[in-house]
Order: C-alpha cells, then sequence, then structure tokens
C-alpha cells in the first residue's frame, strides 16, 4: 500500500539519537521502508557502533565529509535549488544567516560543501527527522528534503509553551491537526496557568551546580572539540565561568544603564517591547529578514506616538552579552524606558497596551490578557491566532503601529480560547529533551511522538501512490 517512501534520513545530535531510532524503526514497519541513513556532525554519535550495528543502519559524519569534500559544488545544482527557494522568499544566504557557529577558516569551503554533500546524501522521497532549522546544516537538509519530494518532520523546542514539542514541516510552519476533547482540557489547564501569572519554565532559576555532570559535559566537549565540532561555542565549552562573567559584567551595566520601576509607570500608556536572546534560532529563522534588535528598537520608537512610552526589558539569558552602548544609544528619546531586569514580565503585560515582539511567546501570553500584539516574524503559533497583527516591513510600521494603537479592537478572549485549543492541538505536552529521574531519556513520549507523525503521513494523502 504505502510505497511513498524510498529511505528515512535522522539527522542526529547525541540526545536526539535513541528517539529517533525508535520512531525510525516503526515508521518502517509501518511504511515498508528498507533504508535508514543517520547523518550527523557528532564524534559522538558515529563512534556510538552498538547502537548503530543492531540497526543496520549507515552512518555519515558531515564534518569529517566536509573536510574531505573539495568545496567545487555543481553551479547547475545550486541554481536550481536556489530557484526553488525563491518561491519560498528564501535563499541560500538566508538558511546560511542562521548559522551561530560558523568556522574561523574557509568559510566559503563550509558553505558549498554541506551543499553538495546534503544534497547527494538526501535522496528522492525520503523522510527526514531532524532538530528544529536552528542551524544552516538543519535548515538545508530540511529544504533539500522537500525540494526531493520528501516530507520533513523538525523536533522543535524554540518559540512554543515551555515543555511542550512542536513538530515543523519546514522552517517556521506547523502540521495542522484536528482539536481533539483531551486538548481541550489540556488547552484550558495552560491557559489558566498563564492567567494565574506561573513561572515560565525556561525563564525559571537553573538547577542547582552538580559538579560531577559539569566535568562529564566538559570532556564529551572536549572530544568533540577535537574532532572539529563546530555547534560548541565558547559559552557551553567553558559553562559556569562565562555565566559568573557576564553576571559580573550586567550588574556593572546595570549602574550605568538608569531602570524604572513598573510602578511609577502607572499612571502612563505603555507599549512593552519584549528583547529576545541573541543569536537564537527563532529570530534567526523564524524572521532571517529582520532580527536586528538594535534597529528594532530605532524603528519602533521612531514610529510610536508621544502620548505612549516605550518600556523595554532585557532578556534575562542576555544579562552581560550586550555592551553599555546598546542600551545608551536609544536614551536620547524621552519616551523610551529600561525597565528594570528583575520586573516579572506578566506584570509588564498586564500593564501595557500593546506587546510588541519579533517571535517570542510573549505574544501568547498578552493575547490570553487581552493585550494587542504586534510580531516582526512568523513563528509557527502565529498562523493559529487571528487577533495578531504582523509587521515584516519597517516601513509600513508607523502605519500598522497606528492601526493597532487607535483601531484594532483589543482581542476576544472566546477567540483566545478557540485559537489556543488548535494550537495546543499541533503540541506534543513534553520537552523532547526531558529525562527522568535516574538521568536516562523518556521512554513514554517515543509513542506520541511516533502517533502524531503516522497521523500526519496517512492524512496526507498525496505521499502515497
Amino acid at each position: 500500500m504505502y510505497e511513498r517512501f524510498k529511505e528515512i534520513i535522522i539527522f542526529a545530535r547525541p540526545w536526539d539519537l535513541d528517539c529517533f531510532l525508535e520512531i525510525s524503526n516503526r515508521l518502517c514497519n509501518e511504511f515498508n521502508i528498507k533504508k535508514i541513513k543517520i547523518i550527523t556532525a557528532w564524534k559522538e554519535v558515529s563512534t556510538n557502533q552498538r547502537i548503530i550495528n543492531n540497526h543496520k543502519i549507515s552512518v555519515y559524519n558531515i564534518i569529517d565529509l566536509t573536510k574531505k569534500d573539495q568545496g567545487k559544488g555543481n553551479i547547475t545544482s545550486i541554481n536550481h535549488f536556489e530557484n526553488y527557494l525563491a518561491t519560498k522568499n528564501l535563499s541560500l544566504n538566508v538558511l546560511f544567516s542562521s548559522e551561530r557557529f560558523i568556522p574561523k577558516k574557509k568559510i566559503s569551503h563550509f558553505f558549498i560543501s554541506n551543499f553538495t554533500i546534503l544534497n547527494s546524501l538526501i535522496g528522492e522521497k525520503s523522510i527526514l527527522l531532524s532538530n528544529q532549522p536552528d542551524h544552516y546544516i538543519y535548515w538545508l537538509a530540511a529544504e533539500l528534503t522537500l525540494y526531493k519530494n520528501g516530507t520533513f518532520f523538525g523536533f522543535s523546542l524554540v518559540g512554543r509553551p515551555s515543555m511542550w514539542t512542536q513538530i515543523l514541516k519546514n522552517g517556521n510552519q506547523l502540521y495542522n491537526l484536528p482539536t481533539t476533547e483531551k486538548n481541550k482540557e489540556i488547552a484550558q489547564q495552560e491557559y489558566l496557568k498563564i492567567i494565574n501569572s506561573e513561572k515560565i519554565g525556561y525563564m525559571t532559576t537553573a538547577k542547582k551546580f552538580n559538579l560531577r555532570d559539569a566535568l562529564k559535559k566538559r570532556i564529551v566537549y572536549i572530544f568533540e572539540k577535537i574532532h572539529g565540532n563546530y555547534f560548541l561555542d565558547n559559552y557551553n565549552f567553558w559553562g559556569r565561568l562565562h555565566t559568573f562573567i557576564n553576571k559580573y559584567k550586567y550588574k556593572k551595566i546595570c549602574r550605568q544603564v538608569k531602570h524604572s520601576k513598573l510602578e511609577n509607570l502607572i499612571n502612563e500608556k505603555i507599549i512593552y517591547l519584549a528583547l529576545h536572546f541573541e543569536p537564537e534560532a527563532s529570530t534567526s529563522v523564524y524572521s532571517p529578514l529582520f532580527n536586528n534588535q538594535s534597529f528594532w528598537i530605532e524603528s519602533v520608537i521612531k514610529a510610536i506616538p508621544q502620548e505612549y512610552t516605550l518600556v523595554i526589558k532585557e532578556n534575562p539569558k542576555m544579562h552581560g552579552k550586550r555592551p553599555i552602548t546598546f542600551y545608551k544609544k536609544h536614551n536620547k528619546y524621552p519616551n523610551l524606558k529600561w525597565i528594570h531586569p528583575k520586573t516579572d514580565s506578566i506584570k509588564i503585560i498586564k500593564q501595557c497596551d500593546v506587546l510588541l515582539t519579533i517571535t517570542g511567546t510573549a505574544a501568547i501570553e498578552a493575547l490570553a490578557f487581552q493585550k494587542k500584539v504586534i510580531l516582526f516574524g512568523r513563528p509557527p503559533y502565529m498562523s493559529f491566532f487571528k487577533d495578531l497583527n504582523i509587521c515584516e516591513n519597517i516601513s509600513e510600521l508607523p502605519t500598522i503601529l497606528s492601526s493597532t494603537i487607535y483601531n484594532t479592537p483589543f482581542p476576544s478572549n472566546k477567540q483566545f480560547i478557540i485559537d489556543y485549543n488548535k494550537y495546543i492541538s499541533n503540541l506534543i505536552p513534553d520537552s523532547f529533551v526531558s529525562k527522568d529521574s535516574n538521568g536516562s531519556r523518556k521512554m513514554k513520549y517515543y509513542d506520541s511522538y511516533y502517533e502524531r507523525i503516522k497521523k500526519i503521513l496517512i492524512k496526507d494523502e498525496k505521499h502515497f501512490n
């Protein structure tokens, strides 16, 4: 019956591998697929012979292959692929802009070789299981799979409610499945969490430091760094030392930046601009043409009416990582206020009239509190919420901002519940990289991921001959 798919390709990291293998085995049995490939940038994956041999899987280490490649791609193949990307308002340079860990040498070789290698490894009619497209090679692999009449499933942990997983069908779109009664119950529970101002999971204080785990992680990083893995930045490599230094730097910066307290702005009309971590996957992929946040601030402050105050709060993960000039640059505008970094974001949302974010989930929280929202990117949740306003052209910002403030009604709570139900129906209520109490990867959600993928493949009849 199912002759559509010729192979499954797993783009694996060490912490993804077990789950992807489990899903792949089940898909092979269900859809009569004979071939599985693993593509990886991690030596830790390619040397894990016990798992690989048991499953009889071909493994390709893209770092090793890139080193051996001459960096001379077929220009005709590249041109044909870029013509395809252009139909989606993309280009190879846009995909490349998402890469945060670029090798210091031979950038041109890196750029072309990854295309050449992935183009040769990804065949027609493949199923690609991968991380979200938050790096050049992940995004490139996803688009090459779609270009060759295949199907992409990207397990994404950014731009969604904390501790949930979304499965993407391309760079920034979710698969859309029907709402169930169970999902409606879950959505109602999650809605109440927002309204009750529960702490966002990934914004909470880090767990207590564990020396044994930290040393084990450093050993793996050293092993990968020697191999040439470019996915490791200095922050990851040196870990807690950078965290300590950045906290010290930010305290020094805080003394130089005049921060306002929210209670002192009680009588002011507020537009809240929520800053993002930078660089991050959500802005690099969901808003690749508009993610310079200094330019964003400058554009917004020039467009807002004088009766409003633009309130800006730093992202907790960026403390100490921006220079003092970033904050001082915009202080010439009297109606711009830096809010104290310890201020609860939910409290700002409750007090503001309009929230501005590039792709952040603060937009969903603001809608729950019936606040107007303007997005400056296209995150996966965007297509589910009818009351979102979008600005993708900076020249239109004054018009969009004025229309949102003066002409657009405040979001409907009834509509939000409907939209949130649909959104939650397309998420899996667990983090894809969770561990159990023993430190092992959770097995119980493998069924959820597999059943979701199976349902999508069967629902979409175009996949079958």
